[in-house]
């Protein structure tokens, strides 16, 4: 689900590359004077804290699921 039309699919996008957009975007929004682009940042940092806490959620599921195999899988 995405707030903002000119958002792209997350899905593909790595972590790491999200937590940098985010970083950035967050960084430009301090910057901006305007509140109507203020407004367009804030559409997009909540489609990429939305698609992280979305991710968290799947890797939470996942150890909980099977937690004696990333006990294992940590060496």
């Amino acid at each position: 689900m995405s707030l903002h039309p000119f958002s792209k699919d997350l899905k593909d996008v790595p972590t790491n590359q999200i937590e940098k957009q985010l970083q950035e975007l967050r960084s430009k929004y301090l910057k901006a004077r305007n509140p109507e682009i203020q407004k367009q940042l804030n559409f997009f940092i909540i489609d990429l804290q939305e698609e992280l806490k979305m991710r968290w959620y799947e890797e939470q599921k996942q150890i909980a699921k099977h937690p004696l195999q990333i006990i294992f899988s940590i060496k």
